[in-house]
């Protein structure tokens, strides 16, 4: 039986729904992709005004627990969140026992269903890009645009940087797929990545990402920036990859130091 919400408590109305559905969507009584009562519905359950109600579920779906869709009602969100593999993805290990690239791989083995739409151009970075890469000035980079979906959703946005220099006539400036990975180009043409230095940074995301990842209001986004040198120790990409919090959990494995 649904508990009315207290108009006498400290703690805001809508606080208090918001509460309640929470606490259903966490103990599994309102299962993942199950639709959550209407408006209406919430409005007689609980005794409750529709502003106390729409401000209950702007909460929710700010925590990123819920998703709406327009005359659809509102939804448990259903995917769980991805495992972003920040140190296995590209180990050598990893790389050599796949013929596709890391991401569609380490998706593909959580039993999910990768795909990613790919635009290439040729730029000069942003001053922090072209920096981390060593660039002179004026210097330009291929420029790797990839929108990633998971399970048929928006799930990630990444931009990867690759000197022209070193780049110029290999697939990585073409306009397709490489199925194997940019990576394997640079390793084939005497740029294999053997250390890599990250930065991850939150922030909220630009108004750009949030429509391309589809990013509910109050849900903040992880920057991760990888730089691939090597073995001469040469910056030769730049990759900079924008995870909504809500949709990932990045993992690294690090080996005991002994």
């Amino acid at each position: 039986m649904d508990v009315p919400i207290d108009p006498h408590s400290s703690r805001a109305l809508y606080r208090q729904l918001a509460d309640e559905l929470r606490s259903k969507i966490y103990s599994g009584e309102l299962k993942p992709g199950a639709q959550l009562p209407t408006e209406r519905e919430l409005m007689e359950q609980f005794d409750a005004s529709r502003n106390t109600v729409r401000l209950a579920l702007g909460q929710l779906a700010n925590e990123g627990l819920t998703v709406s869709g327009r005359g659809r009602g509102h939804f448990v969100r259903a995917s769980a969140p991805l495992l972003f593999l920040a140190t296995r993805s590209e180990s050598p290990d990893r790389r050599a026992n796949t013929a596709n690239d890391a991401w569609t791989t380490d998706v593909t083995a959580q039993g999910r269903t990768p795909a990613q739409t790919i635009e290439v151009s040729i730029v000069r970075p942003p001053q922090n890009v072209a920096s981390l890469l060593e660039l002179e000035e004026g210097e330009t980079t291929a420029l790797r645009t990839r929108l990633r979906t998971v399970d048929g959703e928006a799930n990630s946005l990444s931009m990867s940087y690759f000197p022209m220099s070193i780049v110029a006539t290999t697939e990585i400036v073409q306009p397709d797929d490489i199925v194997r990975g940019a990576n394997r180009v640079l390793a084939e043409i005497g740029h294999d990545q053997v250390r890599y230095l990250d930065q991850i940074t939150a922030r909220m995301p630009t108004p750009d990402e949030r429509d391309a990842l589809r990013i509910g209001a109050g849900i903040p986004v992880h920057e991760h920036v990888r730089v691939g040198y090597d073995a001469d120790d040469v910056p030769v990409r730049v990759a900079v990859t924008v995870l909504p919090a809500d949709r990932h959990i990045i993992q690294y494995e690090l080996a005991n130091a002994q």
